[in-house]
């Protein structure tokens, strides 16, 4: 064999020598960082403070300790950005040293009460993960008993979504795939969870701990399951709902004789008179071409107008938003038209009714166009918006007056729903790898 000359023995030396030091850089490049956050005045430990890599996705929260780790790869300088709700941001810059990979870093955060114009927050209740996965985002959810039924999808929701059954303690019983393309899931009047799909639409039964998807008729479930509100004795209460008509009515169908009482309609009238204009607005030939579609249908001729100017795809139409609810035997509607909450007996007479103005409200908080009843005790919420914080305030029935406000601790969550006096919504942190998650938090009275 030959050998190699002297100096090719010397460089190889050589690189070994000087290349132990890269390699132990190279093997430092992920930095570990632990730390603690507590008050400035208190020193006691904060649980929840949102700690992040300012300009990365990198970011942590503490625990109940107010203790966080976290990992950062391949930064000499960097800053870190802590931010709790009530306190001042932080930050803290941090220079990488090259002979450690363990870096510890605490901070103390100085309160500062968040003042809202006339509103006053309740206590901030910090959320509580009811089920999150690695591999899947929750797109939406209903709860059913004890266990949860989650819309599910990994990449998008149009393709490849299921259905999971998630039992209460966090455990994945179930999963099927929905053979068409998802877009919601619906809680029907009998408490029965359905798949709504662009095309279809499936119910979903639980059987053994294993579900079950049943495609159901899907013009017979749109005119006649789904209308239906709620029940009350032996009848339906349903509506006659359109979201391009500017005005609807309630009914109940007797099951027992088959009898229909009226107990309302809702209309916005400033919009029904430009709906009922766009038929004057028409051409001679189209305004005949209105009256021959509506002596051949049945339908009013200003709503065949409408429906051929498109008026309810014009800028200013707002679909009517006007729920109603059952509680304790009687039917509450809040029409937010006539600025009142209407109360009937089961025979459609009116038994009472209350100013309502938390639609109306001047603040820098915007109202959602959202009213959600507790499924379990029956209180009425109402929502509002502000920098991407969520507020509810509780609607007193007697007064219609709200009360009791309450912000959440996450911003932008999505489809909320409140069982038992908590918030349940979807969450993903923003700018996060993390998959959408299933979180709720404890209303707290003031």
């Amino acid at each position: 064999m030959k050998l190699l000359p002297l100096k090719f023995y010397q460089l190889f030396v050589f690189i070994a020598i000087i290349g132990l030091p890269f390699l132990s850089l190279s093997q430092k490049s992920t930095i570990h960082i632990f730390g603690k956050v507590t008050d400035f005045d208190t020193k006691k430990p904060l649980s929840h403070v949102n700690i992040a890599v300012e300009n990365t996705i990198i970011g942590t929260t503490t625990d109940k300790q107010g203790t966080f780790k976290l990992k950062v790869k391949n930064r000499n300088n960097f800053t870190l950005a802590f931010s709790y709700i009530g306190y001042e941001p932080f930050s803290k810059k941090v220079k990488a040293n090259q002979l450690t990979d363990t870096l510890f870093i605490n901070a103390e955060l100085l309160f500062k009460p968040n003042v809202l114009d006339t509103f006053s927050v309740s206590s901030v209740s910090h959320p509580d993960t009811v089920f999150g996965s690695a591999f899947f985002s929750i797109a939406d959810f209903e709860i059913s008993q004890d266990k949860f039924i989650f819309l599910t999808y990994e990449k998008r929701l149009e393709k490849g979504s299921k259905v999971a059954l998630i039992a209460d303690e966090k455990t994945l019983l179930s999963q099927v795939e929905i053979p068409a393309k998802a877009k919601e899931l619906f809680k029907d009047f009998l408490g029965n969870i359905n798949v709504i799909c662009e095309n279809s639409v499936y119910s979903v039964t639980v059987e053994d701990k294993k579900i079950e998807l049943t495609e159901l008729p899907f013009e017979k479930f749109n005119s006649q399951l789904k209308p239906v509100v709620d029940t009350l004795e032996h009848k339906l209460v349903y509506s006659d709902y359109s979201p391009n008509l500017p005005h609807f009515d309630y009914y109940a169908l007797n099951l027992l004789d088959t009898t229909k009482i009226h107990f309302k309609q809702v209309k916005d009238k400033p919009l029904e008179r430009e709906y009922r204009f766009e038929y004057y607005y028409l051409k001679p030939k189209d305004k005949l071409m209105a009256r021959k579609i509506a002596a051949k249908t049945g339908f009013d001729k200003h709503d065949v107008a409408a429906a051929m100017t498109n008026f309810s795809n014009s800028l200013y139409y707002q679909p009517l938003y006007a729920p109603l609810f059952v509680i304790d035997d009687t039917v509450m509607i809040f029409d937010h038209y006539e600025n009142k909450l209407f109360k009937y007996d089961e025979f459609a007479t009116l038994l009472d009714s209350v100013s309502i103005n938390y639609h109306q409200l001047k603040s820098s908080l915007k109202w959602k166009r959202k009213v959600i009843k507790d499924e379990q005790n029956d209180k009425i919420y109402t929502l509002y918006e502000k920098n991407g914080y969520a507020y509810l305030r509780k609607i007193d029935t007697e007064s219609g007056q709200p009360i009791n406000n309450f912000k959440l601790f996450h911003r932008y969550v999505e489809k909320i729903k409140i069982k038992n006096d908590y918030i349940y919504y979807i969450y993903r942190p923003f700018e996060s790898l993390q998959k959408k998650f299933l979180y709720k938090e404890l209303i707290r009275s003031e």
